[in-house]
C-alpha cells in the first residue's frame, strides 16, 4: 500500500491539509444547527522519533485564534491507528479553516497512509425519534 514518508532533521510542522470550514456546512447543511464532532483517523508509522511527533486537527479562525488536538507520536512503532478527535462549535458568521498536520519535536520519520476527515453531529437524536420520523 501506498503512504505518505515524512522526514524531518529539525523541529517543523509540516502541513498536510487545509479545509475552509464552510465546506463542512455545504456537505452536511443541517450540521449548523449545533455543535459537531471532528476526527481526523491514519493509520501511521514511526521511526526514530527521540523527540517525538504530533498528528494534529486543528480550527484557525479569522481573528488569529487557533484551537487544537494533537495526538503523540514516539519512538519506533508499526502501523497503528491514530484518531484525533475535535469539539466544533459552529459559528457560521466567522467560519475558519480546518488543518491536519504534523508537528516534528525534533529528527524522525513519520508514514501516512489512509487520512480520513469525519464528521457527526456532537448530540446524536434517540433511535426512537428518527424511527418516528420514518414512520
Amino acid at each position: 500500500m501506498a503512504a505518505w514518508c515524512l522526514e524531518s532533521h529539525w523541529p517543523q510542522t509540516v502541513p498536510l491539509f487545509e479545509l475552509p470550514e464552510a465546506h463542512l456546512w455545504l456537505e452536511v447543511p443541517s450540521a449548523q444547527g449545533g455543535d459537531q464532532l471532528l476526527l481526523c483517523r491514519a493509520l501511521v508509522k514511526t521511526g526514530s522519533l527521540p523527540e517525538g511527533a504530533q498528528l494534529f486537527l486543528s480550527r484557525s479562525q479569522p481573528l488569529g485564534w487557533t484551537f487544537s488536538r494533537t495526538v503523540s507520536l514516539v519512538g519506533d512503532r508499526d502501523w497503528h491507528l491514530c484518531e484525533v478527535p475535535f469539539h466544533l462549535k459552529p459559528e457560521p458568521q466567522t467560519p475558519g479553516l480546518i488543518k491536519i498536520g504534523v508537528e516534528f519535536m525534533g529528527r524522525g520519520v513519520v508514514w501516512l497512509r489512509d487520512i480520513e476527515l469525519l464528521h457527526a453531529p456532537a448530540k446524536l437524536k434517540p433511535i426512537t425519534d428518527v424511527m418516528d420520523g420514518l414512520l
